[in-house]
C-alpha cells in the first residue's frame, strides 16, 4: 500500500472515524473515501465498529498497535467483543451505543483542540459538558444531518462552515450528567463532585461505563413510550434521563407517576406495582447488562410505590429482607396487622369506625384493600401488660374461655401496638366495668342462682360452651339475677336459664334438631314416652343418620299446647301423683 504524504497521529481520546475525516482533511482529499480505497478497506466496514485499523496504520506508516487504542473492537483471540478508548462495551453493540453513521459535535471542542475527542461517538453524548452547550447534529445552512462523509472538521457537504453555527445553551442537569459521562469514559470517578442540578451523582459515578450509557438511554426511551415522535428521536433520551434525574429523587417520583397513569390505562385491572408498571419494570430492572448497577432506581421505585403512588399493592419480597419498611405510608390490612399487632375483629372494627383509613385499588376479583397510615390514627404502644393467668384471675374466668371470648369478639380489645396474643390492663378493667355494670333482672330461686365462677367449675363440654354463656350475658340472652363480687365470675345466673340457652344452641346447631334426651329436657316429659308422642303426631321426628330427631318446631308447638304433668307440679308445689288423683 503507498504511504499517504500527510501521516498524522492520532491522539489519545480522538474518535477514530474523527480521525480518518482529520487524515483526509491532511491530505487534502474532498472525503474520507479517498482514505479507504487507498486503505483498501473492506466494503462494508468502512463505518462499521469493525473498521481495521491495521490497514489504515498501514498507509501511515504506523504501527497497527498505535491506532488500537481508539479502535471500537477489543483484540482478542477468544472472541469479539467491543470498546471506546479504554471502556469495555460487552461482546454485542445492542443498544446501538456508538454513534456510527451519523455525526454529532461540538464546533467549539473541535476548533480549540484540532480533533473530534471520542466522548461524541456516543449516542448518549447530545451535549458539550465543557461549553455546556447542545451539540451540532445538523448543519446550520442547509439543516441536513452531519454525516461523517464530508470535507474537513468543520466543513458540511453543502461548504459551509460549522465553527459559525450558534449553540443553544444546554439544561443544567443534562450539561452534568455529560460531564458524568465524560469522566467515566477516562476512567475518571470524582466521588466529591456535587450536583447544582440534584443528580445522584455518587450513585451514577459508581456504574461502570458500560452500564452508565445504557441505563441513560433506557431511562429516556422509557420516558418517550407514550410519544411515539420523540421515541423515534433517540436523541432526546439523554435530555429526558437528565430531567428525571434532576432534584433527586422528586422529579424521579413525578415521571413515575405521570408513566404510571399511562401504564394503568393498559391494564386496568393490575393490582401489584410489577404488573402496573410492566414495561418500564421489565426494561429497566430486568435488563442483564445495568439492572444489577441501577439497584438505586429500583429502590426508590419500590419506596415511591410504597409511600406515593398508593395505587398498587406492593408484595413484601420486593423488600431484601421481607419486611415492609417502617416509614411506609400504604399497607395491605395483613402487612397492618402484623406490624401493629391487631386482631382481624379489632381492625374490622376500626376500619368501619374510621380509624383505619382504606383505599381500593385494581377492579375485579383482583382488587386489593390497602390502608392509608398517614390518614389513621394507628394504635399506641401500652406498657401495662398482663399475663393471660393475671387477666383470668381478675375476671376469675378460665383462661381458655378468656382467650375463646376475645377471639369472638365478646372480649373488647383497644388497639394496641404489641403482640397479638398479649393483655393489657385497660382491657381487663374494661371488661370487668362492663360486667358489675349490667342490670340485674333475673328473679331466680336461691336453690336456681349460681354464679358465672361456680358455672365455670361445672364439667361441661368444652371451653366454647362456658364462653357461650358469658357472650350470651353480656348481649341480655341470659339475665343477670345478683352479683356477689364485683368480677364476671361474681355475677349470678339463673341455671335454669343456662341449661335452656345451651340446648337451644346446640339444637341450632344440630339442624334444628333435638335428640331424645334435649327433647325430654326441652318439653319435661319423660324420654320413654316421647316415641309415644311422635306417634301420637304430636311431636314431628325424622331419622338422621338412623337415630330419631325431634324438630324444633313441633317442641315449640308443644310446649305452647301442653305442660308435661311434673313440670306442672313443679309450678304449683306438688308432686305428679296428687296432680293425677285430682
Amino acid at each position: 500500500m503507498p504511504l499517504l504524504v500527510r501521516t498524522p497521529s492520532p491522539y489519545s481520546n480522538e474518535s477514530l472515524f474523527g480521525f480518518v475525516l482529520r487524515v483526509a482533511e491532511a491530505n487534502g482529499y474532498g472525503t474520507p473515501r479517498h482514505v479507504w480505497s487507498v486503505a483498501e478497506i473492506p466494503r462494508g466496514l468502512e463505518q462499521a465498529p469493525g473498521f481495521p485499523v491495521e490497514r489504515l496504520a498501514a498507509i501511515l506508516g504506523q504501527s497497527p498497535e498505535s491506532l488500537r487504542p481508539i479502535a471500537y473492537r477489543k483484540r482478542s483471540d477468544r472472541r469479539r467483543s467491543f470498546k471506546i478508548l479504554d471502556q469495555l462495551l460487552g461482546d454485542d453493540l445492542r443498544d446501538a451505543p456508538l454513534r456510527l453513521k451519523r455525526s454529532t459535535i461540538c464546533p467549539r471542542c473541535a476548533s480549540d483542540d484540532g480533533y473530534i475527542e471520542a466522548f461524541w461517538d456516543l449516542t448518549v453524548a447530545v451535549a458539550c459538558p465543557t461549553h455546556k452547550c447542545v451539540g451540532l447534529a445538523a448543519c446550520p445552512v442547509c439543516a441536513k444531518p452531519l454525516s461523517l462523509i464530508r470535507p474537513g472538521l468543520l466543513e458540511c457537504t453543502c461548504g459551509a462552515s460549522l465553527a459559525e453555527a450558534d449553540l443553544a445553551p444546554a439544561d443544567l442537569a443534562l450539561a452534568e450528567l455529560m460531564a458524568i459521562v465524560h469522566a467515566r469514559l477516562h476512567d475518571r470517578s470524582n466521588g466529591n463532585f456535587v450536583s447544582n442540578a440534584g443528580l445522584p451523582a455518587p450513585q451514577l459515578m459508581s456504574m461502570t461505563f458500560s452500564s452508565l450509557i445504557r441505563m441513560i438511554a433506557g431511562l429516556g426511551r422509557q420516558a418517550l413510550l407514550h410519544d411515539q415522535n420523540g421515541y423515534l428521536n433517540g436523541s432526546l433520551a439523554p435530555g429526558k434521563t437528565a430531567t428525571i434525574l434532576s432534584d433527586w429523587p422528586n422529579n424521579y417520583h413525578r415521571f413515575l407517576s405521570e408513566l404510571g397513569g399511562v401504564l394503568m390505562q393498559e391494564r386496568p385491572d393490575a393490582v401489584g406495582l410489577r404488573k402496573q408498571f410492566g414495561r418500564f419494570y421489565t426494561a429497566m430492572f430486568k435488563n442483564r447488562v445495568f439492572s444489577a448497577e441501577a439497584g438505586f432506581l429500583r429502590d426508590e421505585f419500590i419506596r415511591f410505590g410504597h409511600e406515593h403512588w398508593g395505587k398498587a399493592y406492593i408484595d413484601a419480597k420486593f423488600f431484601g429482607s421481607g419486611a415492609v419498611p417502617d416509614d411506609s405510608r400504604f399497607m395491605t390490612m395483613t402487612q397492618v396487622a402484623r406490624r401493629f399487632r391487631i386482631w382481624k375483629p379489632t381492625m374490622q372494627r376500626m376500619i368501619a369506625d374510621g380509624t383505619l383509613v382504606t383505599k381500593r385499588i385494581g377492579t375485579g376479583a383482583s382488587a386489593r384493600t390497602l390502608i392509608d397510615l398517614d390518614g389513621s390514627a394507628l394504635p399506641a404502644q401500652s406498657a401495662l401488660l398482663v399475663t393471660a393467668r393475671e387477666a383470668a384471675a381478675t375476671l376469675e374466668i378460665p383462661v381458655s374461655v378468656l382467650k375463646m371470648l376475645r377471639e369472638r369478639g365478646s372480649y373488647k380489645v383497644a388497639p394496641h401496638r404489641g403482640r397479638a396474643n398479649s393483655f393489657f390492663q385497660d382491657d381487663v378493667e374494661a371488661f370487668r366495668v362492663r360486667a358489675i355494670s349490667l342490670p340485674v333482672t333475673g328473679n331466680a330461686p336461691a336453690a336456681n342462682g349460681k354464679s358465672i365462677a361456680e358455672i365455670m367449675r361445672l364439667k361441661l363440654k368444652s371451653a366454647g360452651a362456658k364462653a357461650e354463656i358469658i357472650s350470651a350475658v353480656f348481649a341480655g340472652t341470659i339475665s343477670v339475677c345478683g352479683r356477689n363480687r364485683d368480677t364476671v365470675g361474681g355475677l349470678v345466673l339463673d341455671t335454669t336459664e343456662v341449661d335452656r340457652h345451651l340446648l337451644e344452641l346446640r339444637c341450632e346447631r344440630q339442624g334444628r334438631m333435638y335428640t331424645l334426651v334435649q327433647c325430654a329436657r326441652a318439653t319435661g316429659l319423660d324420654q320413654s314416652t316421647i316415641r309415644n308422642a311422635v306417634d301420637a303426631k304430636l311431636l314431628v321426628g325424622k331419622a338422621v343418620n338412623e337415630t330419631l330427631r325431634i324438630t324444633r318446631e313441633s317442641v315449640d308447638a308443644f310446649n305452647k299446647k301442653y305442660v308435661a304433668l311434673s313440670a306442672l307440679a313443679n309450678r304449683l308445689k306438688t308432686s305428679s301423683r296428687c296432680l293425677l288423683i285430682l
